[in-house]
């Protein structure tokens, strides 16, 4: 169900200072049920447009910013604003300011922009953005990039939308330790360092600060232009299990050659088996990244943000 006034059309109202873009199944209906009270943030003479599906927010985000509209407020949580990005990024010579009403389940990057807010005493700031490149395929991503075990989680979670984040990506995570277990050959490159990452567990390339609502990246800063990695590599089932209760706290182990914390600006990688990849989140395709190619993550370009308040 669509909030009240909402529509799909592509041709704005000339006259509406702002485009408000809702994802209605966000937040398990969250934004639709607090359509009264986010809208109160919101300038009288505003446009409300449904984004159904990943391709139609992302078609809405690219038209806003491509009419240049004053301001666009995505109205979600990190599925959501992923493909607003994507769409709102694709057209560069934009001068449509961005804000956010985070609206969705587990709101992983909004915890960080909620963070970031505080320690600057201000709602409006720019922030990185992170951009992978494999053949013919791009994308940005604002929070996270997450490469084998906990891309594979991210999907085993699917199944159970309704639950709360942090118990719905625990038992995805679940799932795959009993079920979708695997190591992978992967190379890694950060400037002037090698990896050979034989037994690859798991790749966190972290913006923000949480992955499934778990704290992985604590020292992360939204506007270093840097990325936290996280690289797990020859973990057992019986190590992951161990140290889940702490991850849970952001106690992340520090003592263990296998887990290893790299900061870098860039990093290549290359994998002789297929790799899961979910970015912000999302899972592209069959969720696996091809054997053998090069996959690259840059930074991209920093945005402006205004923050909103939480529904």
């Amino acid at each position: 169900m669509e909030p009240i006034g909402a529509s799909t059309s592509r041709e704005f109202e000339k006259n509406s200072p702002e485009i408000v873009l809702v994802n209605p199944k966000a937040g398990s209906g969250a934004a639709t049920r607090n359509a009264p009270r986010w809208k109160q943030l919101l300038s009288p003479n505003h446009q409300v447009v449904s984004g159904t599906s990943p391709e139609e927010t992302e078609s809405l985000a690219a038209n806003a910013a491509q009419q240049k509209v004053p301001r666009l407020v995505v109205v979600g949580g990190d599925g959501t604003l992923h493909h607003a990005i994507n769409g709102y990024l694709s057209m560069p010579n934009t001068t449509t300011k961005l804000a956010i009403i985070p609206s969705g389940t587990a709101n992983d990057y909004a915890a960080s922009l909620y963070q970031h807010a505080s320690t600057n005493s201000s709602t409006t700031f720019k922030v990185d953005v992170g951009m992978i490149r494999h053949t013919n395929f791009q994308r940005y991503f604002l929070n996270v990039a997450g490469i084998g075990l906990t891309a594979h989680a991210a999907l085993s979670s699917r199944p159970s939308p309704w639950l709360p984040a942090r118990l719905r990506y625990t038992l995805g995570l679940m799932r795959t330790l009993t079920y979708g277990w695997r190591h992978t050959n992967t190379t890694l490159e950060i400037p002037s360092q090698i990896i050979d990452a034989e037994k690859l567990l798991t790749l966190s390339v972290a913006i923000g600060s949480r992955e499934g609502s778990f704290p992985l990246a604590p020292h992360a800063q939204l506007d270093d232009g840097k990325f936290n990695i996280l690289l797990a590599t020859e973990l057992r089932r019986r190590d992951v299990l161990r140290y889940l209760p702490g991850l849970m706290l952001g106690k992340l182990p520090q003592h263990d050659q296998r887990v290893q914390y790299l900061v870098a600006r860039e990093l290549n990688l290359r994998s002789l088996t297929p790799l899961h990849l979910h970015l912000d989140g999302e899972i592209y395709g069959a969720g696996t990244l091809p054997p053998g190619c090069k996959v690259e993550l840059t930074q991209g370009p920093q945005i402006e943000i205004e923050l909103l308040k939480r529904t």
